[in-house]
């Protein structure tokens, strides 16, 4: 079963059987090969864990691959065992969950067939403020005032921010609704 696309000829897929041969032997085949555990966690999560600080735990979100055979609850149960965690302390985050784990058992997690990815939790921060000029915020406009053409003010409103190099005829855009883009060179108004 296809769980996932990768990358071109690329995908991941689920195979219960243990021998990988008869899918090694199909024609299209290049290469085919069980989903290592080094690769789930990300290359930050990896340098945070060797650090010798006085840190003894460490926040990490962990994601479950897309088509999962075991429900949420089940991986929830299986990470708590694994590393000693109360199920209390796992939240469920889109995907997956969330938890706090001694550093030296986060690489455990990384053995069990349903978690995709391991991640380290990060504050969100704002890079730069460049796209509140262009998106005419009131961060922007200090007086706060809704300038004539804006319609948008963000109360109930489904708002998604691209960065400034959106092309609008990109195939990922084929079926979306763009209500407003700006074009940066033309900040004068919306087209």
């Amino acid at each position: 079963m296809i769980i996932e696309f990768i990358y071109t000829k690329t995908y991941l897929c689920r195979y219960t059987a243990t021998d990988l041969q008869p899918i090694r032997s199909l024609a299209f085949v290049q290469a085919v090969g069980v989903f290592p555990a080094e690769v789930k966690s990300t290359v930050t999560l990896k340098n945070i864990l060797k650090k010798d600080t006085q840190q003894i735990k460490q926040e990490v979100y962990v994601y479950f691959h897309g088509e999962i055979v075991k429900t949420p609850q089940q991986v929830a149960t299986e990470i708590s065992g694994k590393v000693g965690v109360a199920e209390s302390d796992i939240k469920f985050v889109e995907h997956g969950l969330f938890l706090p784990v001694d550093k030296s058992k986060v690489e455990s997690i990384a053995s069990i067939d349903s978690v995709k990815r391991i991640e380290e939790r990060r504050e969100l921060s704002l890079a730069n403020n460049l796209a509140r000029g262009v998106c005419y915020s009131s961060a922007y406009n200090p007086a706060g005032a809704a300038l004539p053409y804006m319609k948008y003010q963000g109360k109930g409103e489904a708002v998604c921010v691209a960065d400034t190099g959106i092309d609008k005829g990109h195939s990922a855009f084929k079926n979306s609704t763009i209500d407003v883009l700006f074009d940066q060179g033309k900040v004068s108004k919306p087209f």
